[in-house]
């Protein structure tokens, strides 16, 4: 079945993508890349506090979907009432859960993402995203998640928990997005799934 529920957990997909079309030489993969990371980083862009929710949905082309108070079953599309002038600007629409839990997978491909194309436009999204994070979620003691994106009445929207993944990944993709491309290189290193750094071995082929 088809769910058109789309996650922030899936925002490392474009990272991985641009990776695989430089390997493997797959320059469509590389397109596709910069397509999903653009909607990754959408789904931050189009919010009131500039913070990414955990998911977005989409309807399909008879305007069918889930339902925004459907939270249990990813499958059970029904028929959508007409789009709002939110959704339709935005191209997705919200559902029950708005939180940020200052993941990191869209800070991951857009660093990838620049590293690769070298486009200064990756620079200008992880900033404005680094911005965000610091305004909404800093407090005293560290950062915290956030109830709901669509919300600006900060207090009462932190949830005094920070994930350990937030110091350990989302802070060194910005930080190695602001990095000189050569600082643990591309070329050298590969980032394991907690974003701790692999010397690449090139072995030779044996015949």
């Amino acid at each position: 079945k088809f769910s058109p529920k789309f996650q922030h957990l899936t925002c490392f997909v474009p990272g991985m993508l641009a990776l695989g079309s430089k390997t493997l030489n797959r320059p469509a993969d590389l397109e596709l890349a910069k397509q999903l990371t653009y909607t990754c980083f959408q789904m931050y862009n189009q919010t009131a506090t500039g913070l990414g929710p955990e998911y977005v949905l989409f309807r399909d082309s008879s305007d069918k979907g889930l339902l925004p108070t459907n939270h249990k079953d990813d499958f059970d599309i029904e028929d959508l009432p007409a789009a709002d002038s939110s959704e339709i600007s935005n191209g997705y629409y919200l559902g029950y859960d708005r939180g940020y839990l200052l993941r990191p997978e869209t800070a991951e491909s857009i660093m990838i993402l620049y590293r690769i194309t070298g486009d200064v436009m990756y620079k200008e999204w992880g900033w404005q995203i680094f911005q965000a994070i610091e305004k909404w979620t800093k407090t005293p003691a560290g950062f915290s998640a956030y109830r709901d994106v669509m919300s600006t009445k900060r207090d009462s929207q932190l949830t005094d928990s920070m994930e350990s993944f937030f110091l350990a990944e989302t802070l060194k993709y910005l930080y190695l997005l602001f990095s000189p491309a050569d600082y643990f290189s591309l070329d050298e290193y590969v980032f394991n799934t907690e974003a701790h750094p692999f010397k690449i071995q090139r072995g030779h082929a044996q015949t």
